[in-house]
């Protein structure tokens, strides 16, 4: 392998070592900052005003499907109503249908509030797996781009594997 290929793959595989660091990054800060909703802000009980499905196209221009929730909650004696989403949407009607019969008017659900900032609530924090899921899979990805970045750089050149 002459010296420019040698260049080159070191480059790629440097890169690709930069790209993990940044996935790595981000999943640290995105589910530290899922961890802090956990564990520091409050959680108190609201009672749903109104449950809306909403509808958009993705990017392959398919139908998806999220919702708006509405809550109204009392924070330090203040009542406050501030409306909320589940964070994703899904191409599965059904799904939200299901979601939106759980969160009728008038049924009261626990939701977390940021104490800086009340009309800042999750209505779905406490589930674990939709709430690191993001964290989980930049952690993932970064650790593949690193080994794959590293295996590149420390391989002796003209070996495969």
């Amino acid at each position: 392998m002459d010296n420019q290929h040698k260049r080159g793959d070191r480059i790629f595989a440097g890169a690709l070592i930069v790209l993990g660091l940044v996935f790595l990054g981000f999943a640290f800060r995105t589910g530290k900052y899922q961890l802090s909703i956990l564990t520091s802000w409050p959680r108190i009980s609201a009672e749903v005003k109104e449950a809306t499905i909403t509808n958009g196209q993705d990017q392959d221009d398919q139908t998806v499907y999220s919702m708006r929730v509405k809550f109204r909650y009392t924070v330090n004696g203040k009542q406050y109503e501030t409306s909320s989403g589940p964070g994703y949407s899904t191409e599965n009607d059904s799904e939200m249908k299901s979601m939106a019969n759980v969160y009728a008017p008038g049924s009261h659900h626990p939701i977390r509030y940021n104490p800086t900032n009340p009309k800042d609530i999750r209505f779905n924090a406490g589930a674990l797996f939709p709430s690191f899921l993001i964290p989980v899979f930049c952690g993932v990805a970064g650790i593949a781009f690193s080994v794959w970045g590293a295996k590149r750089l420390f391989t002796p050149f003209g070996r495969s594997g």
